[in-house]
């Protein structure tokens, strides 16, 4: 059972599972059930009178779950280059510790499972979709307002375009279960990065307006690049992140 708030969630429909849901649902909260097999009519029943929502049959139809981790598990990994799925994690952050902690519970209880950890996403700052905070639209927004931006010298992290995620996702379906790097890889530092990227933009002088910050992660170099090997051997790739940006850039509409 896990909680957020006043909100449940109770995997498994069995005696146990039926009576901590209408347990919640008594003391005011927010309950969901599921069980991947079938529920038998008496909890159903019992689920219904309290007005509990339920789902059930996911392993019987065949259903896999394929959960979003991050590359945040890696923040602290004192390793250089490339970091490979079995690599040990340690990281610092509460982020990357929830995402590591949602890895290993989905891995107890549905080993069939499939977890892709994302680097930072971004799609073109004139896209009509809803847009987040990404490397192309911080840039663009920096430059337009005449603003800077400082990128750390001593951190690695990858960029990857949003639709090549989306590209590839019907193909992690079919992976065996498992935690799997998903997404571009890269050489370059931050600093780095946001000049090519700027460069690929054609933004005038991002030297002049893309401040290199020697200062952070001085002591401890942040590395969180991702080794995609794994996921090649299932025919599933992804460009490095230079060459994603300016896939995206030059190509938009591309749907392949």
């Amino acid at each position: 059972m896990t909680t957020n708030n006043k909100r449940i969630v109770v995997l498994g429909g069995g005696e146990s599972g039926a009576g901590a849901a209408v347990l919640a649902k008594v003391k005011g909260m927010d309950v969901w059930l599921s069980d991947m097999g079938s529920i038998a009519p008496k909890y159903k029943e019992l689920l219904n009178r309290y007005h509990i929502a339920w789902e059930e049959a996911s392993k019987l139809t065949g259903a896999k779950l394929v959960f979003m981790s991050s590359d945040q598990v890696y923040n602290a990994t004192p390793l250089p280059g490339l970091l490979k799925e079995e690599d040990v994690l340690q990281p610092v952050n509460i982020y990357g510790q929830h995402k590591l902690e949602c890895e290993q519970r989905t891995g107890w209880n549905l080993p069939e499972s499939v977890g892709l950890r994302l680097t930072w996403m971004y799609d073109l700052p004139d896209s009509h979709m809803k847009l987040n905070s990404n490397i192309l639209v911080n840039l663009q927004k920096a430059y337009n307002e005449g603003n800077t931006i400082n990128a750390a010298i001593h951190e690695y992290r990858g960029v990857t375009n949003v639709w090549d995620v989306v590209r590839n996702i019907e193909k992690a379906i079919s992976l065996p279960g498992g935690i799997y790097n998903f997404g571009s890889g890269n050489t370059l530092n931050s600093y780095d990065l946001h000049l090519k990227a700027a460069n690929l933009l054609e933004l005038k002088e991002p030297e002049k307006w893309i401040i290199p910050d020697d200062e952070r992660f001085y002591d401890e170099p942040r590395n969180l690049t991702m080794d995609c090997s794994l996921i090649n051997e299932f025919g599933i790739h992804f460009p490095n992140s230079t060459e994603g940006m300016e896939e995206a850039i030059n190509r938009p509409f591309r749907t392949n």
